[in-house]
Parts: C-alpha cells; sequence; structure tokens
C-alpha cells in the first residue's frame, strides 16, 4: 500500500484518544495465512517500491483506494494476479488508465475510492475471479474478513504469503467517538483486539463478507495498536463505481 504519513486501517481500543494524523492502512499484522486461490480475487498494485492491494470487480477493472494512485501511474503501475508475492511471479497487468474519486480529500482519507483500467483483459479462472461488490450496508457486529499481502509486524517484516484476519464491523458512532474529524458517512470501521489488524501494504484491499466485497482498506492509526481500521464502504460508493466505469469503458 502507499504509505505517506498515514497507516489507513486502525484498531482502536475504547479509551480516550489524543488528535493525531491517520495513516494509509498497511498489511495485515496477527493474521494467518491463506492460499492465493482462495482469495482469486485480490491482486497487488506497484508503482516503483510503492506497494497496494487492490480486488478485481471486472475483466480490466481493479477497485483499488484512492491514495493508492500516483503519478505517473499508468506509465509505471504493475497489477500482478495470481501470486502470493507482491514483487514476483504471477502474471503482470499493465494499466491504461487510474481515476481516483474526484472528492478524495487525503488529509481525512475522505472518498478513498479508486479504479485501475488493465490494458487488456484478465483472463479469468480457477486463480483469477472477479469479486462482487455488496450494495447492502453490513449489519453491525457482523464478523468480516480483512486480507492483505504486506508487512505483519509494526517493523516492517514482510510475507509472501497472503494473510487473511478476521474483525467486527462496529457502528460509526462508535468509531467517531474515537477520531471525530475524520469518520464520515462513507467509511466503514472494524475492530480486532490489540496486535492484529491492517498495516502498511494493505490499504486498496478488499474487506469482505460472506464472499462479496463490502469495503475498501483505508486507514488506521497505527499497525495493530488496539485501534478501529477505518475502510471505505462500497454500499456508498457503489454508485460512483459504476459510473465511472460506464463513462470509461470505450
Amino acid at each position: 500500500m502507499f504509505l505517506s504519513g498515514i497507516v489507513p486501517l486502525v484498531l482502536l481500543v475504547v479509551h480516550s484518544l489524543e488528535a493525531s494524523p491517520v495513516e494509509p492502512l498497511a498489511p495485515i499484522i496477527g493474521g494467518s495465512n491463506v492460499e492465493d486461490k482462495k482469495v482469486p480475487y485480490l491482486v497487488s498494485i506497484t508503482v516503483n517500491s510503492i506497494v497496494c492491494g487492490g480486488s478485481i470487480i471486472a475483466d480490466r477493472w481493479i477497485l483499488t483506494a484512492a491514495h493508492c494512485i500516483k503519478r505517473n501511474m499508468v506509465k509505471n503501475a504493475a497489477v500482478r494476479v495470481e501470486t502470493n508475492n507482491f514483487t514476483a511471479s504471477g502474471t503482470v497487468y499493465r494499466i491504461d488508465r487510474a481515476i481516483a474519486h474526484e472528492k478524495y480529500f487525503r488529509g481525512a482519507f475522505r472518498d478513498d475510492v479508486g479504479l485501475l483500467r488493465l490494458r487488456s483483459p484478465l483472463k479469468l479462472g480457477e486463480r483469477v475471479k472477479k469479486i462482487e461488490l455488496l450494495s447492502q450496508i453490513v449489519p453491525y457486529n457482523a464478523t468480516l474478513t480483512l486480507v492483505g499481502r504486506g508487512y505483519i509486524s509494526k517493523d516492517n517484516k514482510t510475507t509472501k504469503i497472503t494473510q487473511m484476519i478476521k474483525a467486527k464491523n462496529i457502528a460509526l458512532k462508535l468509531c467517531r467517538k474515537m477520531q471525530p474529524d475524520f469518520i464520515y458517512p462513507g467509511h466503514l470501521c472494524t475492530f480486532v483486539k490489540k496486535g492484529k489488524g491492517t498495516c502498511s501494504g494493505d490499504s486498496g484491499g478488499p474487506v469482505v463478507w460472506y464472499g462479496r466485497q463490502v469495503g475498501i482498506v483505508s486507514w488506521s492509526k497505527g499497525c495493530g495498536a488496539g485501534y478501529f481500521d477505518v475502510h471505505s464502504r462500497i454500499s456508498y460508493f457503489l454508485p460512483w463505481i459504476k459510473a465511472t466505469i460506464a463513462a470509461n469503458s470505450d
């Protein structure tokens, strides 16, 4: 994922927080190994040394976070599928369009949604599949799955194996009490105990509920620090996603 002073996805314990900047989400901390064939919709996106996650939503479209979209991305980005190694092996695809939400505000990771259009269609199969986007709001306290390929500890220890962790969906009003200046209607919050959660390298990856994507990993306050992790909610941004794809399907 792309990190620049902010770590997406944060786990919050119920205690008062001092105001501090959020960070773009990183890799899964405290998770368990999962075979790539179990998450055939997961991709890794690299631009030079910067890594993000993403999900396949159509044969030419990858859903990710807006903060993962960088200058010169069309020229330099590589989208990898069919691999649990985010910098090697698998099949590499290039992109011809990178679109961040026009209202994206980096300071608060608001409207943190982006789309990448591939130059050529993916070869869909057992290890490369689309994931369905859920249009309904997920019930509170539902158990969600976070998937990533980034760091597995705060000291930047990485893993070549895809990581998965379970987290509870938390009411926005509770999440807003912890971070009143950074929580908006388009967010979805999850919580895992301290020592687990997302970290650098997980940004842009999918949040899944019963096989359907309900969120995009966005930001957090630290890595597995016992805070809430914050994601962009699919049901809120689905109209934008559909309209953007339709307008760019020439």
